[in-house]
């Protein structure tokens, strides 16, 4: 089987290289090239188009696309600044919200410890340490 293939791969490889000599065709011998004779010989082209002058774009002069982008950005600054203030007065609204929290907790637990106080005290213990808290 190996020495099939072998064989066939050999003559393949003849085949291609044989082949391709044939294919090229003859060289350039064979062409020919002949100058024709000017149709008209008193034709003058005509001057080429004068495009208006443009001055060079100075680098003070902005383009509409570069003023667009600037402006992009401006307002995109914008937007975070005021997203940024936003953010601290809602950050700045939960403490003061959570400092009252915390107070009325603290109130209602100093109730709480005199409420405490007075049923203790008429048990008849000690409860000087505590009392001066209370109103």
């Amino acid at each position: 089987m190996t020495r099939l293939r072998t064989l066939g791969l050999s003559a393949a490889v003849v085949a291609l290289v044989a082949a391709n000599p044939a294919l090229a065709g003859p060289g350039d011998a064979g062409l020919v090239v002949e100058k024709l004779a000017d149709p008209d010989p008193g034709f003058v082209p005509p001057p080429p188009e004068k495009r208006p002058a443009r001055a060079p774009r100075r680098s003070a002069e902005k383009s509409a696309l570069d003023e667009a982008f600037e402006n992009l950005g401006r307002v995109t600054g914008q937007v975070a600044q005021m997203a940024e203030q936003r953010a601290r007065a809602d950050r700045q609204r939960m403490m003061e919200m959570a400092e009252q929290r915390a107070k009325a907790d603290i109130d209602r637990a100093r109730q709480a410890v005199c409420n405490s106080v007075e049923s203790v005290r008429s048990a008849g213990i000690d409860v000087s340490r505590w009392d001066k808290d209370c109103k």
